[in-house]
């Protein structure tokens, strides 16, 4: 097995952890996974879910009946979605091990957490360990990191998964305690939205191993008037038993009929207030705002009830401005929320602490759950939502009169003295989604308060940028003040709101811009969103329709043919990222010979984006099978930025890099000697800005690792593969979407060079770990991956083979064979040097194992037919591959003469 000091796992033996506290000290522990830690707490925990409900009972429920609405409390029995709960059970119980997910979004209310409920209920009686796993923004994450062993088969539920920051929740899914070997595992995703921040997420776990990644939108369980009726009754019934009130009339209330009535809590809380409303001799309200307004009419009566009987000291004045707050936090550690109050001026003195104890004694922790912290929202959330916008001025609803002081209470909270507080993110997705509902919300709360500081919406994450970008009435002026402050770097947080951000402003501005070179800038930018946020079909044809209204304005402004030739590189680069390389060469050359036309009134920077065109062109060139015209390519690349003066930088770095593999391919004895003054080029580089160099890094390490080896220099090729490995599992670790596939070339080349020394067995884990990369990447990109592929599949057949892994070796070279087979058949240019390597592995393969003589002679003779060809036109570079082929064509010649023996092939 491979040496655990190349950052693979041991794979045998007894797990034991020592761990030392000191007093006062927290220890968090975690058994067959990663532990993530940020600011001393792990950024999410995973808790049982409990097996049965908690249930409502006491005085309080009298007082507050929105308590009776709490989806975990059940007081309504669980009916309909027979459907959709047979797809879950059938996405649960699938026999595969390994790890799947399922998104169910809809609106709030809709009944995403009763499904859940129901569904996680039914799966502990089935074998099923069921769990929760919870942020650490939510306030009931400040528990245990991992309730102990979870089984055989693991259910765990994220609700609100698209409030997550979207590169914790990638650490969630992504930790190795969901991937046990022969363990199902199931993630459950719950969330209101779907559109922005799935799609996204969905590509990044398919490639990282999941099994299956699939959504289950969920539709009103009431569309018509008789199950709404239906659903009406049986609320009421079940709210009358737990009040202890009579059953009101079931005659169809007229406003069952009107907008909103199609979500579950909306009939829900008509029902409830019917029953209050009725036993206290009153008419119960007629449409969704009034019943809000309802129940929190008998949350202020609750307020002052407690303040006049001792309960709790605030005045109901005060509690409501300490529940708006805590709505706007959603829980925070007792030091936070001292200071959230203070800051939100809710207090009109400094009695925060007591304050605090009050609003628990009237929001307490849930029974049976353990809890430190404070300001829990006020539930259900569309009641929290219509607590904030029936307290802020501007709506139109006579029975509820506001309170002043929420006007500007929203800025006043995040506007800290000591920058963008910690609450930051729940507070303004919580005024995002209240303003979908509440149109004023946008109007005198949201839109003012991030004009101010638009950096608000950055630190609110990806879904919540999306958000806001989708609200019908949003202010684009905000939008544009947002736009100002994105980053131009990847962040797998807000790329994916980001481009529905970039999305909106720009079919605003396409709408009113006739100017045929702004629309070219607008079309070009947004692209560059897209294809940050993954989403390359849609940036191709933004990058298409850029270049087409710039060709049209460089005919008329030829001066202007240097914004066409970036469209073009974007272009190539989008085409390449796409599998389609011969397009992508094309455009790369168009632009280039743009910008050399234009040499000598070229600026230096517009002389090194030229450089970097090379670049990209000899990358395109060299997937295109044209080794030669790659180098020369990267040649240039290199002596452009050299006339530059930046032989000392890091695109010097990187070409030197690229020019490196190029010459390795074509043989040059130079190929080492270029490589390695890249790597020194890059490692300070790398020290000083990671994000851009460390790949680059790890990549050129890679490389010439495999190099060394060919030039005998072992000890040396190996240094050099296992610190790339280490560098690119670091980078996994962060964006395995991205950098995967840099962690698997490295893994390929280590396995080639430990076979080639003779220690296959070393090779073997990290021959299969590539293997195993490779094909969960092709899944989704085969143009690109499924060559690669085949790749690691060739050199996992040799480490095969040299274990005496007969039958193994001989299924996965066939298997590399075929992947070869169909690109050569379409590209034979870009892949017949590939197809012969894999046609020599076949055949010297079933030479050795006496095993289908016939096809492995026929597989050595087109090895040695391709490479006889390539040899004439480059015999420095092919003249060892030669000499190889026409090696196993012998030895199959010779076991061809001997009897067929397709028996010596037992594993």
């Amino acid at each position: 097995m491979s040496d655990p000091s190349a950052g693979d796992r041991p794979s045998g033996g007894a797990a034991r952890q020592i761990i030392n506290a000191e007093a006062g000290a927290s220890v968090y522990a975690v058994l067959q996974g990663d532990l993530h830690i940020r600011n001393g707490y792990p950024v999410y925990q995973i808790v049982p879910v409990p097996s049965e409900h908690p249930g409502v009972s006491g005085p309080q429920t009298a007082m507050r009946p929105s308590v009776l609405l709490a989806a975990e409390n059940a007081v309504v029995g669980f009916r309909g979605r027979e459907d959709e709960t047979a797809l879950l059970r059938s996405w649960r119980d699938a026999p595969e091990a390994g790890v799947t997910a399922l998104l169910v979004h809809g609106p709030g209310g809709q009944g995403k957490t009763r499904l859940a409920a129901h569904f996680t209920q039914g799966s502990s009686g089935e074998g099923w360990r069921v769990c929760e796993a919870h942020h650490l923004s939510d306030p009931t994450a400040y528990q245990v990191v991992q309730p102990g062993e979870l089984g055989d088969a693991l259910l765990l539920v994220v609700d609100y998964a698209d409030r997550w920051p979207l590169d914790d929740l990638l650490l969630l899914l992504l930790n190795p305690l969901l991937r046990v070997p022969g363990r199902r595992t199931r993630v459950l995703l719950l969330a209101r939205a779907a559109q922005s921040w799935w799609p996204a997420l969905r590509h990044r776990l398919t490639k990282a191993g999941y099994l299956d990644a699939r959504t289950v939108p969920l539709s009103s369980l009431a569309p018509t008037l008789p199950e709404r009726q239906r659903l009406f009754d049986e609320a009421g019934a079940a709210f009358s038993a737990a009040l202890a009130l009579p059953q009101p009339d079931t005659a169809t209330p007229p406003e069952l009929t009107g907008p909103g009535y199609e979500t579950v809590l909306t009939l829900h809380m008509a029902a409830l207030v019917a029953v209050e409303a009725r036993a206290r001799g009153e008419e119960p309200p007629l449409d969704p705002a009034g019943l809000s307004s309802y129940l929190l009419d008998r949350e202020h009566d609750f307020w002052q009830n407690a303040h006049d009987h001792g309960g709790v000291r605030v005045s109901p004045a005060v509690m409501g401005r300490i529940v708006y707050t805590a709505t706007l936090t959603q829980g925070l550690g007792r030091a936070e929320a001292v200071a959230a109050l203070e800051q939100s001026g809710a207090l009109p003195d400094a009695q925060a602490d007591a304050a605090l104890d009050d609003h628990a004694a009237c929001y307490p922790v849930p029974a049976g759950q353990v809890d430190q912290t404070w300001l829990h929202p006020l539930r259900p959330d569309r009641l929290g939502e219509d607590f904030l916008a029936l307290t802020t001025p501007g709506h139109s609803h006579p029975a509820y009169v506001p309170d002043s002081w929420a006007d500007g209470a929203a800025a006043r909270l995040l506007h800290a003295p000591k920058g963008v507080p910690g609450y930051a993110r729940p507070a303004v997705a919580t005024l995002i989604d209240t303003a979908r509902r509440w149109p004023h919300m946008g109007r005198t709360t949201l839109f003012p308060l991030l004009a101010r500081d638009p950096g608000l919406a950055l630190a609110a994450g990806g879904a919540a940028l999306a958000g806001l970008a989708e609200l019908q009435d949003t202010d684009l002026d905000v939008l544009q003040a947002v736009n100002d402050l994105l980053p131009h770097q990847l962040n797998v947080d807000l790329d994916t709101g980001i481009a529905v951000l970039v999305k909106r402003l720009t079919e605003h501005e396409l709408a009113t811009d006739t100017d045929d070179r702004t629309r070219g800038r607008l079309h070009q930018y947004l692209a560059e969103r897209l294809t940050n946020a993954g989403r390359r079909e849609e940036a191709l044809r933004e990058t298409e329709a850029a270049v087409a209204l710039r060709r049209t304005v460089a005919q008329r402004e030829p001066s202007l043919n240097r914004e066409l030739a970036r469209s073009l590189t974007a272009l190539g680069r989008c085409l390449a990222e796409c599998g389609r390389r011969d397009e992508a060469v094309e455009a790369a050359q168009e632009s280039i010979g743009l910008l050399g036309r234009e040499s000598g009134a070229l600026s230096p920077a517009d002389k090194a984006f030229l450089a970097a065109a090379y670049g990209g062109l000899a990358m395109w060139l060299a997937e295109s099978g044209q080794a030669r015209q790659a180098v020369t390519a990267a040649e240039e690349g290199v002596a452009r930025l050299r006339e530059l003066g930046l032989s000392s930088e890091g695109p010097m770095a990187e070409m030197l890099g690229l020019l490196g593999v190029r010459l390795s391919a074509v043989g040059s004895p130079r190929a080492v000697e270029v490589t390695l003054e890249s790597i020194e080029l890059l490692r300070p580089h790398a020290a000083a800005q990671p994000q851009l160099y460390e790949p680059q890094l790890a990549s050129g390490l890679s490389n010439v690792g495999y190099m060394l080896q060919g030039q005998g220099r072992h000890e040396e090729s190996l240094d050099a593969l296992r610190e790339a490995i280490e560098r690119a599992r670091r980078l996994g670790k962060a964006n395995p979407d991205r950098w995967d596939a840099l962690l698997s070339q490295a893994l390929c080349n280590l396995s080639a060079v430990l076979w080639a020394l003779g220690r296959s067995a070393e090779g073997l884990d990290a021959a299969q770990e590539s293997v195993l990369i490779r094909r969960r990447l092709s899944v989704t990109n085969d143009a690109v991956f499924s060559p690669l592929l085949a790749q690691s599949l060739n050199n996992y057949a040799i480490t095969l083979h040299l274990q005496g892994e007969r039958v193994a070796a001989l299924e996965t070279s066939a298997e590399s064979l075929a992947i070869r087979e169909r690109f050569a058949a379409a590209h034979p240019q870009a892949y017949e040097i590939d197809l012969a390597k894999s046609l020599d592995t076949f055949a010297e393969i079933r030479a050795e194992c006496r095993h289908d003589l016939p096809s492995a002679l026929e597989a050595a003779r087109r090895a040695v037919e391709i490479f006889t060809r390539w040899h004439a036109r480059m015999p420095a570079a092919f003249a060892s591959a030669l000499r190889s082929v026409e090696s196993t064509l012998a030895l199959v010649t010779d076991a061809a003469g001997s009897p067929d023996d397709t028996a010596g092939a037992q594993g």
